[in-house]
């Protein structure tokens, strides 16, 4: 049903569609990070792709699982998450918080409800939306570390303050050595994303057609070793 925001009991966070449009997320849940009150999302992995822990209001439940109720245009996802959903097909995400969500749903909402609604056609003519984006990822920082005569130089000055002989020769002659986070790390990782759409209606009905392609290379271990397509 509609019902206005201020009749309600309860607590409800809601986070539209023209407020993700412009943020190029790969999963839905990075939309919400940050956006609704008392909603805690936690990027637990740097697996491209991977879904976020979502907590509402804490960790604490009657249920073995602290996982938040996920229902997309009205049918329950059980212990399913959001990963199938392409954010862009979204319309909104609201955010039961509170005890009377139970009413609705019984246990199954102790944890809070996460309602997902999909986009739908309109009456009028056929409207076509494409968009397309691409970008770069790197790691944001590397460690400091000693190139290889540094290390040695400073295991012999190690050996020689605990009274002992120093371990390597000359530190002179080892060189530069072998950065391995340089060979680990995939720098200037591609990420691209196409979306097109069609919807549209009459006084019979309405359509919405959806296609979404999203192609993400992960910055560890080169390409192929962590990628993630939708």
């Amino acid at each position: 049903g509609v019902m206005k925001k201020k009749d309600l009991t309860g607590a409800v966070s809601q986070l539209s569609s023209s407020s993700m449009k412009d943020l190029k997320v790969s999963h839905p849940t990075e939309a919400m990070a940050g956006k609704l009150a008392g909603v805690q999302v936690q990027q637990v992995g740097g697996q491209p792709g991977q879904a976020a822990t979502i907590r509402v209001r804490g960790s604490g439940s009657i249920t073995a699982s602290s996982a938040p109720l996920y229902v997309v245009d009205g049918y329950p996802l059980g212990e399913q998450n959001l990963n199938a959903i392409n954010p862009n097909d979204i319309e909104s995400i609201e955010v039961l918080k509170d005890a009377s969500a139970a009413a609705i749903y019984g246990s199954r909402a102790a944890n809070g409800v996460i309602l997902v609604t999909t986009k739908s056609g309109k009456k009028g003519k056929a409207v076509v939306n494409y968009d397309f984006s691409i970008g770069w990822q790197n790691p944001w920082r590397k460690m400091s570390v000693l190139n290889a005569t540094e290390y040695e130089t400073i295991m012999n000055e190690a050996y020689v303050n605990a009274g002992m002989d120093p371990i390597y020769d000359d530190p002179s002659k080892a060189g530069v050595g072998t950065n391995w986070q340089n060979e680990i790390y995939n720098e200037n990782a591609p990420i691209m994303n196409h979306q097109a759409s069609i919807s549209g209606g009459g006084d019979k009905g309405s359509y919405f057609l959806s296609f979404g392609y999203l192609d993400q290379e992960g910055i560890v271990g080169g390409k192929d070793k962590s990628d993630y397509k939708r």
